[in-house]
């Protein structure tokens, strides 16, 4: 007596291995009527042929010997993989001579090996993840997951502002990889289909089972777009967002094509899993990479500055020596030699500069930046940074633009002081010949405009995006004969945000440079 409730497939065949009894459960666990198979070879009914082949082999064997085979095997039901765990049982003839039938008891194990292979995966994944840190990484993360998780894989690197830099494509066919390239490189404000805008925005998986149908304008306007969807014949779409440390990094996409798979909650859950993974990796690659080019920058800065500090310490010693001498010898002191104490003076005032400017670095870093705001006209500080600065240049003109009576902010005296004052040194620095260096103050009702521009050597395109970040000086022919640390652009970058503010630079090589600070604008006083 056959139990009918049970979970399991259970069928009997006789010597031909043509089915005799087909339990109803396999109608609800794979969707066949008994009555499609009764009487009929499994041959018939368009089962894979490899799998006609492996059964024909055990129950061969269980028909001849008499002894009980088990087999496991995967096989595709509809969109989706299954697996299933085989028991041949062999059952003698009323005169127990001969095997009459075979019983075959089948269990639906998927979940299991679904299960088992995961975790293998996320092993094989996590290995990858550690053991490297190089470009190859993505590759070999692209090679555990095709074909076993999806038909293609595509990763996509994004920037800090989402922008995408770098697209990696996996294929389970070649002839697809250039379709797929080009379905992610295009880019139409009108294609509404793009996973990468929506899982980006939404920082959520996005799971597509149904078919993308390329021929309807609702879902994909966009003609170009739909052809390469036609020619890719995609069938099934996982977004993963890649998120670490609250940082978007990219979009890990799974397609699903030749093999029309669905996917499934566990493989969403699987493909969140490595996806976290893979964000964490990339994540601590760029952190590393970062704190590389830190020590690298603080190398490079301790060694500008102890050179820069070292020089006018040099130059220090060496006039006092001089002196020195001067008074052991005559014990009173010529022309020249007050003329050494001016220069004496020089040095001693740059030092001093140099070591305030440190100070307000390390004030910053180390978060002991505080303002003290209060409302002042800016006019008349402008005027008093610009003359000190052209009493210190020699051959540099000094014009100031500033047609108002009065502009009212409310800022750190000291500190915007200390912002102008390292833009007009940067302007007579970097315009070693010499040449008119204009201060201009706009406003309108909202904001006060400040434009310091000269006539020198000028930025590179790429650089001036750049030089605002700490340790970073534009590099130039002439860089070797200009002194500096390199956090000048930086502190006044700093101080003017913590105003509310922003600061620009249009420059052109070899023309000169424009700085512009845009500060809050207070309203004149009745």
């Amino acid at each position: 007596m056959i139990d009918q409730s049970n979970v399991d497939i259970i069928v009997r065949l006789d010597p031909h291995y043509c089915y005799t009894y087909v339990s109803p459960s396999i109608e609800h666990i794979i969707g066949w009527t008994p009555a499609k198979m009764l009487g009929k070879n499994y041959r018939d009914l368009d089962l894979p042929a490899y799998l006609c082949q492996q059964w024909d082999s055990y129950l061969q064997r269980a028909f001849t010997t008499g002894e009980a085979q088990q087999h496991e095997y995967e096989i595709t039901i509809g969109n989706r993989r299954r697996w299933f765990l085989s028991h041949f049982v062999p059952e003698l003839g009323s005169e127990q001579a001969e095997v009459a039938s075979v019983l075959v008891i089948s269990r639906d194990i998927t979940d299991f090996k679904q299960s088992q292979q995961h975790l293998e995966l996320i092993a094989n994944v996590s290995s990858v993840l550690n053991s490297t840190l190089s470009a190859e990484m993505l590759d070999q993360f692209a090679d555990l997951v095709v074909p076993y998780l999806a038909d293609v894989c595509v990763i996509e690197l994004v920037d800090h502002h989402d922008e995408i830099q770098q697209t990696l494509v996996r294929a389970a066919l070649p002839v697809q990889r250039s379709w797929i390239y080009e379905l992610f490189a295009y880019r139409s404000p009108s294609t509404s289909f793009n996973p990468t805008r929506a899982v980006l925005a939404q920082r959520q998986t996005m799971r597509l089972n149904a078919p993308i149908k390329a021929q309807d304008p609702s879902l994909v306007p966009d003609d170009y777009q739909r052809r390469l969807l036609d020619q890719i014949d995609l069938h099934a779409v996982l977004a993963v967002p890649l998120v670490a440390y609250d940082r978007a990094l990219g979009v890990l996409h799974l397609l699903q094509a030749p093999s029309r798979r669905s996917f499934s909650a566990l493989d969403q859950q699987l493909a969140e899993d490595i996806a976290q993974r893979l964000a964490l990796s990339l994540r601590n690659r760029q952190l590393y990479n970062e704190a590389q080019t830190a020590i690298r920058h603080r190398e490079e800065f301790i060694s500008v500055a102890a050179h820069e500090i070292k020089s006018p310490l040099t130059s220090i010693l060496g006039y006092m020596q001089l002196i020195q001498r001067r008074l052991d010898r005559d014990e009173q002191l010529q022309e020249r030699d007050y003329q050494r104490l001016q220069m004496l003076f020089a040095q001693l005032r740059r030092l001093q500069r140099m070591i305030s400017s440190l100070l307000d670095f390390s004030r910053l870093e180390t978060g002991q930046f505080v303002l003290h705001p209060q409302r002042i006209d800016l006019v008349p500080l402008v005027h008093e940074v610009a003359h000190d600065i052209e009493d210190l240049s020699t051959n540099h003109a000094f014009e100031i633009d500033c047609p108002f009576a009065a502009v009212w902010v409310e800022v750190d005296p000291l500190m915007l002081e200390l912002a102008i004052y390292n833009l007009l040194r940067n302007a007579v620095k970097y315009s070693p010949d010499g040449g008119l260096i204009c201060v201009t103050v706009t406003q309108d009702e909202q904001h006060v405009q400040l434009h310091i521009s000269d006539e020198g050597i000028g930025i590179e395109p790429e650089l001036q995006s750049k030089i605002f970040e700490r340790f970073v000086r534009a590099e130039t022919p002439h860089l070797h004969q200009i002194r500096g640390l390199g956090i000048g652009l930086y502190l006044v970058r700093e101080i003017v945000d913590r105003h509310h503010g922003s600061i620009a630079v249009k420059s052109t090589p070899q023309v000169g440079s424009t700085f512009s600070i845009t500060l809050p604008r207070l309203p004149d006083l009745r």
